[in-house]
C-alpha cells in the first residue's frame, strides 16, 4: 500500500511540473507577451527604451503581427522570425531563413 501511495505521489508532481511551463498563448495571463522582450534579455524593452507605463498590458502583443496566427513569418520591425509561440529558434540561415526576410529554396 505504501509502494502505491508513492507512486500516486510521484504521478501527480510530474503532472504538476509539466504543466507548469505552458507555451499556450491563449493563456499568456501574467506573462510578458514575446513581443515585448525582442532583444531577448529576459527584460521588457520598454525598461530600455523608457517606454514603461503602467496602464499597458504586457501580456497582450506589443504590435500585430499579420500571419503569426497558423505559420512562421517575418516580423519586418523586430527583423526576426515568429510563430504563434514567440520568436522562432530554428528559424535560422542554416535552416534556410535568410535574416533579410527571405526564405532560401533548398
Amino acid at each position: 500500500m505504501k509502494k502505491i501511495i508513492i507512486t500516486l505521489i510521484v504521478i501527480f508532481i510530474f503532472i504538476v511540473l509539466i504543466n507548469l511551463d505552458s507555451d499556450d498563448v491563449e493563456d499568456n495571463e501574467g506573462r510578458m507577451h514575446y513581443t515585448w522582450d525582442m532583444d531577448e534579455d529576459g527584460g521588457n524593452d520598454c525598461e530600455n527604451d523608457g517606454s514603461c507605463d503602467h496602464t499597458v498590458d504586457y501580456s497582450k502583443p506589443r504590435y500585430v503581427i499579420e500571419g503569426v496566427e497558423d505559420k512562421i513569418v517575418f516580423d519586418k520591425r523586430s527583423q526576426k522570425w515568429v510563430d504563434k509561440f514567440g520568436i522562432c529558434h530554428t528559424c535560422t540561415p542554416k535552416n534556410g531563413f535568410r535574416k533579410d526576410g527571405t526564405i532560401e529554396k533548398i
